[in-house]
């Protein structure tokens, strides 16, 4: 006798399995798609934020370490938008070494950026500003005790240096003042 029971599936029943695996393949995708993304962002994220510390790091270390100089040519020079200071420089192996380095304020109609450039010419930014900036210099042997624009000394530092900006200022301590 035989039996009338199917074998097999039907073509829509085989047509529906492959629609839903080909709807669980795509949504997996996209998934994995937005996982990546998300790493790549963390990643530069991390980048960003390491490479901002270091930078912020190195500043203060640097305005530690400024000293005057006996070189007349080489002493602690700064105007509004440029600051250049001796002082040591931390080396990859972990000591420091004299070196030279430069404070630099780049401003544009609606925001400034403060940049250090180190004894290699490269530019890294410390941070941005809304507006434009300007940097200002404290004697605390002037008479007055003020805030100067200018600052030309080999035999002297300045006590500190202020990034002044259209809502905020920065003060900065320099050298054994700190």
């Amino acid at each position: 006798m035989r039996s009338n029971a199917r074998r097999g599936y039907t073509l829509i029943e085989v047509a529906l399995a492959l629609a839903l695996a080909a709807l669980v393949v795509e949504t997996s995708a996209r998934l994995l798609d937005q996982i990546h993304d998300e790493d790549q962002r963390i990643r530069r994220d991390a980048a960003a934020l390491t490479r901002e510390g270091t930078t912020r790091l190195w500043l203060d270390d640097a305005l530690a370490h400024a000293v005057t100089s006996t070189d007349t040519t080489r002493g602690f020079r700064g105007d509004e938008h440029a600051a250049e200071f001796d002082t040591r420089c931390r080396t990859n192996r972990g000591w420091s070494l004299p070196c030279r380095a430069a404070l630099v304020i780049d401003s544009v109609r609606d925001s400034a950026v403060l940049y250090l450039r180190d004894t290699l010419g490269s530019l890294s930014p410390l941070l941005r500003r809304l507006g434009p900036a300007r940097f200002l210099y404290f004697d605390p042997a002037r008479v007055d005790s003020s805030w100067t624009s200018r600052w030309q000394s080999a035999a002297t530092i300045p006590a500190a240096i202020a990034v002044a900006g259209a809502r905020d200022t920065l003060f900065i301590p320099i050298g054994l003042s700190r």
